[in-house]
């Protein structure tokens, strides 16, 4: 059984290349999901630069602001992906736009991402108090 799911993926997703970046295309109904990933994260960070992974995604998406379409950015352990769901148009703008942006960070803005940081630590949150299943607002 495990090899006929091997050849039915080999013969689904399709292997290219696209200005040398390897990407991996599956045919699917609905929206266009794409998603860039690097192999950089908080694990190759050393102890005084600590968060500077997901700095540097939060300064690449800042240009971004609202669109039609939904996308994010994620920082793990040892990735740092940004992902959208739209129209084809929508991925090759947020594609082009993550790529432009990581090329030349907005570092005069750090200041306003840090601004942000600050008013979203102030906002109310659900958080889970010590009553098991309650949920308190700070």
């Amino acid at each position: 059984m495990r090899l006929a799911r091997r050849s039915y993926a080999a013969r689904v997703i399709r292997e290219t290349e696209v200005d040398g970046v390897q990407t991996l295309l599956v045919p699917a109904k609905g929206p266009i999901r794409a998603g860039l990933t690097f192999r950089v994260g908080l694990a190759d960070e050393t102890l005084p630069y600590t968060g500077i992974t997901h700095l540097t995604e939060h300064l690449a998406l800042f240009r971004h602001g609202v669109r039609d379409y939904h996308y994010n950015g994620v920082t793990t352990t040892s990735t740092t992906t940004f992902h959208l769901e739209g129209s084809a148009d929508d991925v090759v703008a947020f594609l082009e736009g993550v790529c432009r942006s990581l090329a030349d960070l907005p570092v005069d803005d750090v200041v306003a991402d840090a601004g942000w940081r600050r008013l979203d630590r102030r906002c109310p949150r659900r958080r889970r108090g010590r009553s098991g299943g309650r949920f308190r607002t700070d």
